[in-house]
């Protein structure tokens, strides 16, 4: 455990130099919430944001030989592995508690211009907190078989998936006649559905994700 607590804070150092540039996206991400008068935005800016930061330490560490240098030192790939996917969690709960912190605090000062309650954007908060797990769950195999250089490529594959997603489902000839109005009054009814089933989801795929990382690590020659 010492070891995997160990290889997060390495990990944390990697993001070190990067700190003024978090702080300027911050401030964006700040403005642009303020300029769209909307809760729901922030979580959206700041879990993209997060997608992109998870990649550094993997092309840091590409750029500096760190896999080389991890083969030197008393440390198993699974705790590297874990390690990994140890960070991705404290990130995203870092990001949550502060998307939180920031949309109350922006609810309190603004409570007008926003347009949604905190329960919505706290709901939109889960469902991309999901979405953020499920691109991770997809791009850390690919990271950790490949490289970050090899990998980078096939990384992108995801987010055009769901963009296709979206323009399949907003297109006219092909889209689903749904009664959201009763969809949301349903998923308000059950707090799990709406709160925890994202969450969940999110957590089983980033189990799954950490599983296959470690094998295909594992196998990996260095």
């Amino acid at each position: 455990m010492s070891k995997i607590a160990s290889f997060v804070r390495l990990d944390f150092y990697t993001l070190k130099p990067y700190k003024k540039s978090i702080i300027l996206l911050i401030v964006i991400g700040l403005i642009l919430g303020l300029t769209l008068k909307s809760l729901s935005v922030l979580p959206a800016i700041f879990m993209m944001w997060l997608v992109m930061y998870m990649s550094y330490p993997f092309s840091i560490g590409e750029k500096n030989g760190m896999d080389t240098l991890y083969a030197t030192l008393p440390l198993r790939r699974r705790d590297i592995v874990i390690g990994r996917f140890a960070f991705v969690l404290l990130m995203e709960f870092i990001t949550i508690a502060f998307v939180l912190l920031l949309s109350l605090l922006l609810s309190n000062l603004f409570p007008l211009p926003m347009d949604q309650s905190m329960g919505e954007a706290l709901f939109s908060l889960c469902v991309l907190s999901a979405v953020f797990s499920l691109l991770v769950a997809i791009q850390y195999p690919l990271y950790f078989k490949l490289g970050y250089t090899k990998a980078k490529l096939f990384t992108y594959i995801p987010f055009l998936l769901i963009l296709m997603l979206i323009s399949f489902w907003s297109a006219e000839e092909f889209s689903i006649a749904v009664n959201w109005i009763s969809v949301w009054q349903f998923i308000s009814a059950h707090q799990f559905l709406m709160y925890g089933s994202p969450v969940t989801i999110g957590l089983i795929l980033l189990g799954l994700s950490c599983a296959l990382s470690r094998r295909l690590y594992e196998r990996r020659d260095i």
